[in-house]
């Protein structure tokens, strides 16, 4: 027997009987369906993000795990070209200028390799990272050759090292480089053939390699007071401007020895002391010589310091 519905009419204040008539009908089908969609859908989103298979589930992690790591492996490359560079750059502005060994440049561009952005376990960016590793490895078989050869330079040009000018002469910045620079007297545009170092009165002057003094007196050509040494296999070196000589003609002098004292002695702006170098009787620039005493960071950035144009002191 079928139940009998009623409900509360609240205008009679009485329960009336139920009817069912079509629009009811269509308003609780429709009721009912959109209430099981809503929660069809809930299910199923569910489903996908927190209820999936634990073979998907650990699938998911894995890939998570090795973007990660493949974001970190790219951020290590990138360190390792940067301190290649590096390396390289010091090879080329320190290394080889003391040695005057021929620059790699075609050899090193020849292993060139870009920084590539990070894209997360895409195929371009897997790719791109192979690229750069064979790029690195390249440029590390060059360098490694690089350093094969120098050290076979070195070894041949032991003995010519050891009397060879390689310490600045007095513990100062260079105000003045060499080359053309303004005559601070003469205020003409001249050949300035060595290294202008900003010091007080009386500063220690110091030999720059083991040689033998050839001249300790005033000299010609505005340069005052000066102390000139031999140190065989071509190298001269000059001191000039000085306020005292410390040596003596036909002394023995050992590198990092007190030789004279800076001066104004000479055509000369102010106190300083200017320092030269010659190779085989040519003046060359003493700026390829500081090596012994300075980083090759200090180095480079005192090459930068010389190779600016200003006026010179005399």
């Amino acid at each position: 027997m079928a139940k009998i519905k009623y409900y509360y009419d609240t205008e009679s204040c009485s329960f009336e009987k139920a009817t069912w008539d079509g629009p009811t009908i269509l308003r609780t089908v429709l009721s009912y369906g959109l209430v099981s969609g809503i929660v069809a859908i809930l299910v199923v989103v569910y489903l996908f993000y927190f209820g999936s298979d634990p073979v998907t589930n650990q699938l998911r992690q894995d890939n998570h795990d090795l973007a990660m790591q493949l974001q970190k492996f790219d951020e290590s490359i990138e360190a390792l070209e940067t301190d290649l560079e590096n390396l390289h750059k010091k090879d080329e502005e320190v290394y080889r200028t003391i040695l005057k060994a021929e620059p790699l440049t075609n050899e090193w561009a020849a292993g060139s390799g870009g920084a590539a952005e990070f894209k997360p376990l895409e195929k371009e960016s897997l790719q791109e990272t192979d690229e750069r590793m064979d790029a690195l490895n390249s440029k590390v078989r060059v360098q490694k050759e690089s350093f094969r050869r120098l050290l076979g330079m070195y070894a041949g040009k032991e003995e010519e090292l050891k009397h060879m000018p390689s310490m600045r002469p007095i513990a100062n910045d260079v105000i003045s480089g060499f080359g053309s620079r303004l005559h601070p007297i003469l205020k003409v545009r001249k050949m300035h053939t060595g290294l202008d170092f900003g010091a007080p009165m009386g500063s220690p002057v110091y030999a720059t390699a083991d040689g033998v003094v050839s001249m300790a007196s005033n000299g010609s050509n505005g340069y005052g007071l000066q102390v000139d040494l031999q140190h065989g296999y071509g190298y001269e070196t000059k001191y000039a401007h000085l306020s005292r000589a410390n040596v003596t003609v036909g002394q023995r002098v050992k590198r990092g020895e007190i030789i004279a004292f800076t001066g104004n002695s000479g055509l000369s702006k102010g106190p300083h002391l200017h320092y030269e170098i010659k190779k085989d009787g040519i003046k060359i620039d003493p700026i390829d010589y500081f090596y012994s005493d300075l980083s090759p960071e200090q180095y480079v950035s005192f090459k930068r310091q010389a190779n600016q144009y200003n006026e010179s002191m005399d």
